[in-house]
C-alpha cells in the first residue's frame, strides 16, 4: 500500500512504502473514537432541546489544527487527484466536521473516477503535530461467475470483462464500456450483479446472461427484374455471429431468378473479424452471372468475381454513430456488351477486364427527437498501374489492334478513373405524418466500367421503371415521400379480441423520384443523357413475426429512349426475417 502524505501552505511530503492491514473501521465509528482520543465533550445533554443542543455541540467543538493528511492504502488514484480532494481542508482551527468532509470529498473522488467499490475510512487515531490519517479501503473482486450462457463461451465472456476479474479494484466506467462491447442486443444480454465477497472488503461479481442462437436470415421474393427477364426474384441471406467462439461472423447470401437462373444468379460471402474498440476486417467474395438492361437497349451479359478486404472502425456518440472503412477490391469481369437483343444484337464489348480499385467510405447517421439523418460518401480509385496490361483488341472495322483493356472497352477510358458517391437521407415528424426526402450523386473523372456506373430504375432508386434502365459515368437521384401514421396500434386497439395478426407497421405513403444518369463518351446508338421521373402510391405492412410486405406503384412521366413500356409499374417485395 502506498502512503500520502500532504501538508498545508502548499509544502508535500514524498510518499512512502509500507506495509499495514487493512483498515475495517467503519468512518462514523471512527469519527467517535476521533472524538474521545481529543477529549471531545458530549454532542448533545440530556433533557436539552435537539436544536439547542446541536447549537451547543457546534459551538463546544474543540478547534485544532490540520497541517498534514496521511493516506493510506490508496492503489488507484494519482498523487494529485488525492490532493485536490483533501487540500481544501487543511489549515489552522479545524473541527471534527473538517475531518468527515475530508472523507467525504476523497472517497467521492474514488466514486466519481468509476472505484464505486472504494471507501475511505478515517481510523482511531490521536490527533498530534497536526497529522489525521486517512484509510483507503479498495473493495477487490473475490470471484468472478458467468451463469445462464447457453451459445457462448463463458470463459470468452469472462476475459471480455476484465475489470470483473479476481482481484481487481473495477473501474465501473471501464465495466460499462466492456459490457457494451459484449452485448448484442436480443441475441445477447449480460447483465452484472454484486454481492459482498466472504472475506472482509471484497465483493463477487456475476455475469448474467441471456442469449440466443447466434443464427439469423432472411427469405426474400420480390419482381426486382431487369427488363425483358423474368419478374421473379428471390434472395436468400444467412449469418452466424459467434464462429469458433470469437464473435467472428460469417454471412451468405443467395440471390437470383429462381425460374430462369441463367438470367442473374448472385453469390456472397462475408467474413468479419471483430478487433478491438468496434473495429473489424472484413473479406468479401462475390460471384456473379447476370443479364443486365440498362441505358436505353445496352445488354450486359457476362460473369464476373470479386474479392475485396476492407478494414472498419465505428464509434458511437451521445445522438450519432459514425463509421469509416478502408478497402481494396479484385475485379476479373468477363462482360459481353451489346446493343439491343437477338439475332440483330450489335457487339459493342467482349473482352475481360480486371482491376484493383482502393476504396475509402463514411457513414454517419444522427438522431434527434423527431428526425434522423444519414449521410454516405464513397471514394473510388482506380489503380491503373496495379494489373495493367493490353490486349488484342478488335474495332468496328474487323483490324486487331494491341490496346489498354479499359480503352478497348469503353472510349475514352484508361483504367486511372476516380469517383465521388453521395447519399443523403433524412425523415422529419410533422405531427402524425412523416417527410422523407433523399438525394444522392456520383462524380467521375472519365468513362468507367460497367461495374463502376452509377444505376437508376427500380424500388431502391426511381420507383416506376424496371431495374437498371438507366446508368451512366456520373448522375444524381432524388426523392420526397410523405409517409402517414402507423396504423397498426390502433387497428389492434380497434379489434381487439378479433384474432388479428400481430400487425407491427401499416402505413401508405405516397412518392415523387427523379433522376438522370449520363455517359462521358457514348456508343453509337446510346443516349448521352438519360433523365427519369416518377410518382406513386405505396403500402408497408410488417408482422411482429418477421413478415413484411412493400408495395410500390409508380407512374413514369419520362419515357426511356427507343424503349416501349407500359407507364405503370407495381414494385413488390415481400420478406421473412428470423
Amino acid at each position: 500500500m502506498e502512503k500520502f502524505t500532504f501538508r498545508a501552505r502548499g509544502e508535500r511530503v514524498r510518499p512512502l512504502l509500507f506495509l499495514s492491514p487493512p483498515p475495517a473501521r467503519p468512518a462514523a465509528a471512527a469519527l467517535l473514537l476521533l472524538s474521545a482520543a481529543l477529549s471531545l465533550p458530549a454532542l448533545a445533554q440530556p433533557g436539552a432541546p435537539q436544536a439547542a443542543a446541536a447549537t451547543d455541540a457546534a459551538a463546544a467543538a474543540p478547534r485544532f489544527d490540520i497541517l498534514e493528511f496521511q493516506i493510506e492504502g490508496n492503489t488507484r488514484l494519482s498523487e494529485l487527484q488525492i490532493e485536490a480532494a483533501v487540500l481544501p481542508f487543511l489549515g489552522e482551527g479545524r473541527s471534527i466536521a473538517d475531518v468527515d468532509a475530508a472523507r467525504a470529498a476523497l472517497e467521492k473522488a474514488y466514486q466519481g473516477a468509476g472505484y464505486l467499490t472504494v471507501f475511505v475510512d478515517v481510523p482511531e487515531q490521536r490527533v498530534e503535530g497536526g497529522v489525521v490519517r486517512l484509510a483507503v479501503l479498495e473493495g477487490r473482486v473475490e470471484r468472478l461467475a458467468v451463469t445462464g450462457s447457453r451459445y457462448y463461451a463463458q470463459g470468452r465472456i469472462r476475459a471480455a470483462v476484465g475489470e470483473l476479474a479476481a482481484g481487481q479494484v473495477p473501474n465501473f466506467n471501464l465495466v460499462q464500456q466492456q459490457l457494451a462491447a459484449l452485448s448484442r442486443g436480443e441475441e445477447r444480454r449480460v447483465q452484472p450483479v454484486l454481492r459482498p465477497g466472504r472475506q472482509p472488503g471484497t465483493v463477487e461479481a456475476e455475469l448474467k446472461v441471456e442469449d440466443k442462437l447466434p443464427l439469423s436470415g432472411s427469405i426474400e421474393f420480390s419482381n426486382a427484374a431487369s427488363a425483358d427477364t423474368d419478374p421473379l426474384r428471390a434472395a436468400l441471406h444467412l449469418r452466424y455471429d459467434n464462429l469458433l467462439q470469437r464473435d467472428h461472423a460469417i454471412a451468405l447470401t443467395l440471390m437470383g431468378a429462381p425460374m430462369h437462373s441463367r438470367e442473374s444468379r448472385i453469390v456472397v460471402l462475408n467474413y468479419t473479424v471483430p478487433l478491438t474498440d468496434g473495429d473489424a476486417l472484413t473479406f468479401t467474395a462475390v460471384n456473379s452471372s447476370s443479364d443486365v438492361d440498362s441505358l436505353g437497349g445496352v445488354n450486359v451479359l457476362g460473369k464476373g468475381v470479386t474479392l475485396g478486404l476492407r478494414y472498419s472502425l465505428s464509434r458511437a456518440l451521445a445522438e450519432s454513430v459514425h463509421s469509416l472503412s478502408l478497402g481494396l477490391d479484385f475485379k476479373d469481369l468477363k462482360e459481353n456488351v451489346s446493343l439491343g437483343r437477338g439475332a440483330g444484337a450489335a457487339a459493342l464489348s467482349a473482352n475481360p477486364l480486371r482491376y484493383m480499385p482502393l476504396q475509402a467510405a463514411y457513414n454517419g447517421t444522427w438522431f434527434g427527437p423527431t428526425s434522423q439523418h444519414n449521410l454516405g460518401l464513397t471514394a473510388t480509385i482506380g489503380l491503373r498501374r496495379l494489373l495493367y496490361r493490353e490486349i488484342d483488341c478488335q474495332l468496328a472495322d474487323g483490324t486487331v489492334v494491341r490496346d489498354d483493356q479499359f480503352a478497348c472497352k469503353n472510349r475514352g477510358a484508361d483504367g486511372g478513373f476516380s469517383t465521388l458517391k453521395l447519399d443523403w437521407r433524412g425523415q422529419q415528424r410533422l405531427g402524425p405524418v412523416e417527410l422523407a426526402a433523399r438525394f444522392g450523386a456520383q462524380l467521375a473523372t472519365q468513362s468507367l466500367p460497367s461495374s463502376e456506373r452509377f444505376s437508376l430504375g427500380g424500388a431502391d432508386t426511381v420507383r416506376g421503371y424496371y431495374e437498371g434502365v438507366a446508368a451512366g459515368d456520373f448522375g444524381w437521384l432524388g426523392s420526397l415521400e410523405l409517409r402517414s401514421r402507423n396504423y397498426a396500434p390502433a387497428l389492434l386497439r380497434a379489434f381487439e379480441g378479433a384474432n388479428l395478426p400481430p400487425f407491427s407497421e401499416l402505413g401508405l405513403h405516397l412518392f415523387a423520384d427523379a433522376a438522370s444518369a449520363s455517359l462521358f463518351d457514348p456508343e453509337p446508338g446510346q443516349q448521352r443523357r438519360v433523365p427519369l421521373l416518377s410518382g406513386g402510391v405505396g403500402l408497408r405492412l410488417a408482422l411482429s413475426t418477421g413478415l413484411s410486405l412493400n408495395l410500390d406503384w409508380g407512374r413514369r412521366h419520362r419515357d426511356l429512349p427507343n424503349r416501349r413500356a407500359p407507364q405503370d409499374h407495381l414494385h413488390l417485395r415481400a420478406a421473412l426475417r428470423f
